[in-house]
């Protein structure tokens, strides 16, 4: 079992994004949660009606800065700003009309990113939030960009942690551009173009980028496509290497897009004639494996997706007062716990659209493990994340053989004793350190013990029992419970798991056959020599039953106990 605590220490000032970032949002209907206190709890006083389209920005402190749904801004006491109107973003057909990203030269500023239904122009609004006594206004607005773009925009951060991409595509060519927002020159207007994949067919959906930066997927909805998926490098902004996921039914579209936040997994919301959520596998290198691996988490009412701080997947539901969620979004299938109606947002209402954020600020770097067991060879692997130039490890009181800049990041140890250790883990990535550091359980090995070997006789059932307390159990017979019953003789085996921690035990089962002998005469005179008459067993027997009938065909004594004998009455 898996209980890892993760904490992201700065080493250098400027090297990680800053969190909390994302603490609160505001959407639909007046809708709104927070997960300042972990979990997400509704709350109240938006003015915003927004659609679909919609973006929010706290402080590093989670504390909410202002909101908009892509043609107003709010601050956060829900006042419009002096000058919040008439933004140009898209309310109705843009289902990405707007994002925000702060401004790394400058912590009072924030630029805000928009598409409209006119031009499908990308434009850009500034917010100085010194102004209007610290609730913020309007300094720059609706600056045109780029015109002729698709309703999808979406952000992720360059390797350096600093400074941040921002990503849209061409409406009418297979073009991206992906934008660099520094803290020198604050926005830059000469983009990355990446001209690659498929040409749109609907404009309908979110595009979205993994939190690591190192994949994005896009929604095309051709007559036979969902979406392409795509290599993202978050050190040059190029978008490459495009890969297929097809649909099944040529009436559907793709509508929600997310990744789960170690980018295992890809999930895709369908609308049309199907409403379902679909899982990818993205650990499968090859474009049919990742096809292949599809598989229906749920159906019902389902729209967009946003991945939240506490790494959960949150689903809108439309004019309906909840979300729900896909608990652990970095597991395959139904282990990925789908729950139907899970949030509650009081008597407000969500609609199509969730808000659109930076997608690093729900990056969380962390290792895996497997066989944490003392005294054995345990494997720590770093999450992979291709902007990773190496990876330094180490393990308090503990020798460890270390390999850097390979795919993976893998490491071995041998723990000596069970107990928790501390493992630290250096990330050096374009001139930047970051460090995480994760206690670690070690366990002892489960005991286990299924006997000696044994016989049986034919026709006999026998109970081969494991220990009482494990995680899992697997017979070699295929049976997952603790114990089988076996009628046959054979070679069985169990593997027992505890604590990730596994154990196996064997015992052969043969066959003796029953022999039966009778003597030919006794003589039950009370000497308590040969007094009674009994046959005489070897083997094991599974029933037992004797008579004896006289010369007329008389039964005159019987009895089923393999222990008694006849003294002639």
């Amino acid at each position: 079992m898996r209980k890892l605590t993760v904490i992201i220490l700065l080493l250098i000032s400027i090297t990680l994004f800053a969190q909390n970032r994302a603490d609160i949002w505001y959407f639909g209907q007046k809708a709104g949660i927070a997960f300042n206190s972990g979990n997400p709890v509704p709350v109240f006083g938006s003015e915003m009606i927004a659609e679909v389209g919609c973006a929010t920005i706290c402080d590093t402190n989670g504390q909410l800065l202002f909101y908009t749904n892509g043609r107003q801004i709010w601050d956060r006491l829900n006042n419009l700003m002096p000058n919040g109107d008439s933004i140009n973003g898209g309310l109705s057909f843009v289902n990405q009309n707007s994002i925000v990203i702060p401004d790394p030269g400058n912590i009072n500023n924030y630029f805000l990113f928009t598409i409209d239904t006119l031009s499908f122009g990308l434009r850009l609004t500034e917010i100085d939030m010194t102004l209007n006594n610290g609730f913020g206004d309007v300094s720059v607005k609706n600056q045109n960009i780029l015109t002729d773009m698709a309703g999808k925009l979406t952000a992720v951060n360059h390797c350096n942690s600093v400074y941040s991409w921002v990503i849209v595509r061409k409406l009418s060519a297979p073009v991206f551009y992906s934008y660099l927002v520094t803290d020198t020159g604050g926005f830059c207007q000469n983009p990355v173009i990446s001209t690659t994949g498929d040409n749109i067919l609907a404009d309908i959906g979110m595009m979205k980028v993994s939190p690591a930066g190192n994949m994005l997927a896009l929604p095309v909805n051709t007559s036979n496509i969902y979406l392409d998926l795509f290599d993202f490098d978050n050190r040059t902004g190029i978008i490459s290497n495009p890969r297929r996921i097809y649909k099944k039914n040529d009436v559907v579209y793709a509508y929600g897009i997310e990744f789960s936040g170690d980018g295992r997994f890809l999930y895709i919301s369908t609308g049309g004639k199907k409403y379902e959520l679909i899982q990818y596998d993205l650990t499968l290198s090859s474009e049919q494996d990742i096809n292949e691996s599809a598989e229906v988490i749920a159906t019902g009412n389902m729209y967009a997706m946003q991945i939240g701080p506490d790494s959960k997947i949150y689903v809108a539901r439309v004019n309906d007062n909840y979300l729900s969620v896909i608990e652990k979004p970095s597991q395959k299938g139904p282990d990925c716990t789908f729950k139907e109606k899970e949030v509650y947002l009081g008597d407000n209402i969500c609609l199509m659209g969730l808000p659109n954020f930076n997608q690093s600020y729900f990056y969380f770097p962390s290792f895996s493990k497997s066989n944490a067991c003392a005294g054995d060879t345990t494997f720590l692997q770093f999450d992979i994340n291709p902007s990773i130039d190496s990876v330094e490890w180490a393990i308090d009181q503990v020798n460890i053989d270390t390999t850097t800049y390979i795919q993976p990041f893998l490491i071995k140890s041998v723990f000596p004793n069970t107990g928790d250790y501390e493992v630290k883990v250096r990330l050096y990535h374009c001139g930047t350190v970051d460090s995480i550091s994760e206690m670690m359980s070690i366990h002892r090995a489960p005991d286990i013990d299924l006997g000696n070997d044994t016989t049986i006789s034919e026709g006999s059932v026998m109970v081969l029992e494991a220990p009482d307390g494990m995680d899992s159990y697997l017979w070699n017979t295929g049976d997952d419970s603790r114990s089988i019953a076996i009628w046959d003789t054979g070679f069985y085996w169990v593997e027992v798991n505890k604590n990730g921690c596994t154990a196996f035990d064997t015992v052969m089962v043969s066959n003796i056959p029953a022999k039966v002998q009778f003597p030919t005469a006794f003589s039950p005179n009370g000497d308590n020599i040969n007094d009674s008459f009994a046959p005489r067993i070897t083997g094991i027997i599974s029933d037992y039953q004797i008579r004896i009938f006289n010369r007329f065909g008389e039964q005159v004594w019987y009895s089923n106990d393999v222990e008694a004998g006849w003294y002639g009455k």
